[in-house]
């Protein structure tokens, strides 16, 4: 069964928030709305252009968006099922009309199972309208209405018994529902009696068809809410006791534990109330139905205006209600970051303000369809033998490496299909660890990978900004049981120590290997470039760089390429053997709304295994060693590769890199791979004035150069400037920004110590591959972009005013000056490579020089003057360990606040002196002579037992936490004084000024008599 409700909101924000509580109500699957309220950025509710019509999809259920253009209507299919919303104004002319309702019939001719429903202002005595001879116009409506559906033979499911608008002193039916005779053949219409805040009452219409079913999978495994470690040892240890010695006795032991040590895993079941909703609201609710209902029934009567009075008080409390419990629990919500870890909090943050989790986009065959993309069937592959006879000896595997395996277990990961999380996993491992060991060894000593470890459940996640539907908008993660992958890990780490003793990969591939990372490759690239950038008259000033994507590489892998590779750096015959196990016999498994479905696995190498990347290492190191062209070299990471060739002219790069791509086409043919001609991007890198252009072939496409490329997340141009990349960066981040600052209001929300570390998780996407390109900061324009960007981020952390400098709020915040920043990960970076040290410890040594910077640019500085005689010493102030600053404290510390010395300089203030004491009013005024709160200060005096100056006030209040909270008390009390204040003197000058137009306009009218 599908529930829908059916409503007509008069786009207002309290129908809109009662919506949500009403679907929770009635648990309601789909709602077609009327005249939506505007104003939300909700990723459930979708609208059409006009901003008419709405649907909002509340299931786990397939969506696709059919058309939103159409003046009001908005088309969706849900399922196999398509889904009008519909609204035609009374504004709406015959014409419009006549054209909306020819474009609801096209957008259903056709389909065998659909619902239109909405607000169409129309009457007709079908649907029990009985007016009379009023409404002309509506009774016109009602006859194209009938007319036009009949031609599409839809039935009408209104019970005409019930009004759908209830207005003063007059009900009637115009909101209708529609349905295909292959729906309508089992349903129940009902108008709802819960109030609305609208003049249009909520319509629920459930539909007994197979049309729309769920996706979500079915609930396997444990939950690790109520996980005992102590519990599951005991558990383990009984069950150890009898001899383990295959994968069927560890796993049914591991299975035994978690059935006696935690619950079984449940669906999701959202609250049968809105998280706003109060006792309160639910009784004001009521208040507001009985007094509606009392005004219609006394509209004939001397009583009706006093009844509708008391309905519009309790309709606008409500309304009020509504909108400030929200409020407070928003605050609430904000308020509990600071007790959550910063992963929770920054994910949360991210996802409310984003938008929650939209609908699904893929249909079942189109789901279907993107499966047998992304895991083409291949001939089954037959490992072949081993070429060289080796014996099979090898060290057996060691406690010590079963117990590395299971430290590396991460927490908090979605489990394979038997379910048992990682948490449990890793304690069976620290205190079953002979029993692995024992099972461990069995599978090397067979050469056998138990079968049960080889299916892997598909998760598709949608990539951002892809059109939905199609096999590149989805990234293919498969989940494998934690127990399987440790014996991955066992095989691995034998396998890389291997491939490190023989060099077995080469040494342009930097994909999946250990100190090797995105940003060392875009160096070696960039290297390879500016020697062709530098030269000038000389051979190879011409250097193309193209870079070449795989067509769904990982999934398409050869088994046969992956043998070959593993025997030509000569893997010993345990691994090998194992490895080609390990390929046989692979199931995916997917479900759908027909139920759980599965396909044999026939190529690739699975994402989101320990062994898999490995293996696509050693297969896809062939391609970098292909035949060379002269001056070609090529850079691989992963499954992107980049071709850099070297040429004398423009004609001679595009022949050498033409060649060098058919050869490398053959080799991706060869080994099952297929390169995109349309996703090949081309730059010409050159020493020459003028700007080169040139022309590829990839195949039967031909790739003409651009002035950019996107590599590995960075943007490389053609004369290696990074203009592009530093705005493409600081627009990235900006936006990321902007979504989350609203989660950080001035005076609620997350401590400045929680801001400041989301703070730093947005820079870091600017900060990232810096060493590449922040020695072009010397260009003023460049610093002015990162500075633009990062002061109001900065800001943002103190909540301080806007007007704030830049030096100041760095200084206040705790945080380095970006431009700084970025020149310590450039120091940290090369010093990593030239000393072969962990990047922890070339970033400790690189901070001391950071350090001695930000203080000497402090000292040297003309801004933030005030802060400066506050807090001289840099390193101090941000080594201390307690007291955050906020609104308040940091208009004391930046003098940038509620002052009149302050707002005068801004132009909004008469004077800048106090008007207690005749003197300039800054922060040093306020806070240390003004008289107003001079009682104040001397109290805090006496609690710090000190005498505060501005010299002494910061070394006081980091002597202790007491001494923290009773000045930062003092300074919230005297700001709220302050801000107080100013309103009242705003509001009198409002007054005045009003007074002062009135006595001009009154002194007008007098002059023209």
């Amino acid at each position: 069964m599908v529930r829908l409700l059916q409503h007509n909101q008069n786009h207002s924000y309290a129908a809109f928030q009662l919506m949500w509580q009403t679907i929770r109500e009635e648990s309601a699957d789909i709602v077609l709305i009327a005249d939506p309220y505007l104003a939300t950025t909700n990723v459930k509710v979708l609208r059409n252009d006009d901003n008419t019509a709405a649907v909002v999809v509340n299931a786990d259920l397939p969506v696709k968006v059919v058309s939103k253009a159409l003046k009001g209507l908005m088309v969706v299919d849900i399922g196999d099922m398509r889904v009008v919303s519909v609204y035609a104004p009374p504004r709406f002319s015959m014409e419009e009309f006549q054209i909306m309702l020819d474009n609801t019939v096209m957008a259903v001719t056709g389909i065998h199972k659909f619902v239109i429903g909405g607000d169409f202002n129309a009457w007709s005595a079908s649907w029990n309208n009985q007016l009379g001879e009023r409404g002309e116009t509506q009774k016109r409506r009602g006859e194209l209405v009938l007319s036009t559906f009949a031609q599409i033979d839809a039935i009408l499911l209104n019970d005409g018994s019930t009004p759908t608008y209830v207005g003063p002193g007059r009900t009637s039916v115009v909101d209708l529902t529609f349905a295909s005779r292959t729906v309508a053949r089992s349903f129940k219409w009902e108008v709802l009696s819960s109030y609305m805040n609208s003049d249009h009452r909520a319509i629920r219409i459930d539909l007994e068809t197979q049309s729309v079913r769920n996706l979500s999978r079915p609930i396997t495994g444990w939950s690790i809410k109520y996980f005992s470690k102590d519990i599951f040892e005991v558990m383990m240890q009984a069950a150890v006791d009898t001899e383990v010695t295959t994968s069927e006795d560890l796993m049914r032991i591991l299975v035994t534990a978690c059935n006696a040590t935690m619950t079984k895993r449940k669906r999701y079941t959202p609250n049968k109330s809105a998280f706003w909703w109060t006792l309160e609201i639910e009784a004001l609710r009521k208040e507001c139905k009985h007094r509606d209902r009392l005004a219609q029934r006394a509209f004939h009567t001397d009583l009706y205006s006093t009844f509708r009075d008391e309905f519009k008080v309790a309709r606008n409390a409500l309304k009020r209600l509504i909108k400030h419990t929200r409020q407070r629990k928003w605050k609430e919500f904000l308020g509990t970051a600071n007790n959550a870890s910063f992963g929770i909090v920054y994910h949360t943050f991210k996802k409310v303000a984003e938008g929650s989790i939209g609908p699904r986009t893929m249909t079942l065959d189109e789901f279907r369809e993107v499966v047998s993309e992304l895991f083409p069937t291949h001939p089954n592959t037959v490992w072949p033998d081993y070429r060289i006879d080796q014996p099979r000896e090898f060290e057996r595997i060691t406690n010590d490496e079963i117990l590395a395996v299971a430290r590396r277990l991460p927490n908090k990961k979605a489990p394979g299909p038997d379910g048992i999380p990682n948490e449990a996993l890793k304690v069976g491992m620290l205190t079953a660890t002979d029993a692995f060991c024992r099972v461990y060894q069995g599978c090397l000593e067979n050469a056998k990978f138990p079968d049960e470890w080889k299916r892997q459940r598909l998760v598709l996640i949608p990539k951002p900004n892809k059109p939905p539907g199609e096999p590149g908008s989805v990234r293919p993660i498969c989940l494998l049981d934690g127990a399987g992958k440790g014996l991955e890990r066992i095989i691995v780490q034998r396998l890389n120590a291997h491939i490190e003793e023989v060099n077995g990969l080469s040494d342009d591939q930097f994909g999946f290997r250990s100190r090797r990372s995105t940003v060392d490759a875009i160096q070696r690239v960039v290297d390879i470039v500016s020697v062709a950038r530098s030269r000038n008259r000389y051979s190879g000033r011409y250097c193309a760089v193209v870079t070449l994507d795989v067509t769904n590489a990982f999934n398409s892998a050869s088994w046969l390429a992956i043998a070959n590779a593993l025997q030509r750096i000569n893997t010993p015959k345990y691994l090998y053997d194992i490895i080609g196990d390990y390929f046989r016999n692979r199931v995916l498994m997917y479900d759908t709304t027909d139920g759980p479905a599965e396909i044999a696995v026939t190529s690739g190498v699975p994402q989101g295994s320990v062994l898999g990347p490995t293996l696509w290492n050693l297969m896809y190191d062939g391609v970098l060693r292909v035949a060379m062209v002269e001056g070609a070299r090529i850079i691989g990471y992963a499954d992107d590769i980049v071709l850099l060739v070297e040429g004398n002219c423009v004609d001679d790069i595009e022949i050498l890199v033409s060649s060098q791509i058919r050869i490398i086409d053959r080799w991706m043919t060869d080994n099952g791979l297929k390169i995109a001609p349309t996703k090949t991007e081309f730059i010409m890198v050159s020493s020459h004035q003028r700007i080169q252009h040139g022309a590829i072939r990839v195949g039967d496409h031909v790739v003409h150069s651009s002035r950019t490329l996107k590599y590995l997340g960075m943007v490389l141009d053609d004369r290696l400037e990074y203009t592009s990349h530093i705005r493409y960066a600081v627009e990235r981040a900006t936006k990321l920004w902007t979504t989350l600052v609203r989660m950080m209001p001035n005076k609620a929300g997350p401590s400045s110590n929680v801001r400041r570390v989301i703070a730093l998780t947005v820079v870091a996407k600017v900060r990232y591959a810096s060493p590449i390109w922040c020695h072009t900061l010397r260009f003023a324009n460049r610093r002015q972009w990162l500075r633009r960007f990062y002061r109001p981020v900065v800001q943002r952390v103190i909540s301080s005013f806007r007007t704030t400098s830049h030096d100041a709020v760095c200084v206040l915040a705790g945080m380095i000056p970006l431009h700084l920043l970025l020149d310590e990960d450039s120091r940290t970076f090369h010093r990593r490579r030239a000393e072969n040290i962990a990047g922890s410890v070339a970033r400790n040594m690189e901070r001391v020089t950071t350090m001695e910077r930000w203080q000497r640019e402090w000292d040297e500085s003309v801004h933030g003057r005030w802060t400066y005689r506050l807090i001289p010493d840099v390193n101090r102030w941000i080594s201390r360990r307690f007291g955050g600053v906020d609104f308040f404290l940091s208009q004391f510390l930046s003098s940038h606040g509620f002052y009149a010395y302050q707002l005068h300089r801004m132009q909004l203030t008469g004077s800048p002196l106090c008007d207690a004491c005749e003197e300039p009013e800054d922060a040093e005024h306020t806070i240390f002579h003004c008289v107003r709160h001079r009682e104040l200060i001397i109290r805090l005096q006496h609690q710090v037992d000190e005498e505060l100056t501005p010299e002494n006030i910061i070394e006081v209040m980091s002597a202790n936490r007491y001494n923290w909270s009773m000045v930062h008390q003092a300074v919230r009390t005297i700001m709220i004084r302050q801000q107080h204040r100013r309103h009242v003197i705003e509001r009198g000058e409002r007054r005045a000024l009003l007074a002062n137009i009135q006595l001009a306009l009154q002194s007008s009218d007098s002059d023209d008599e």
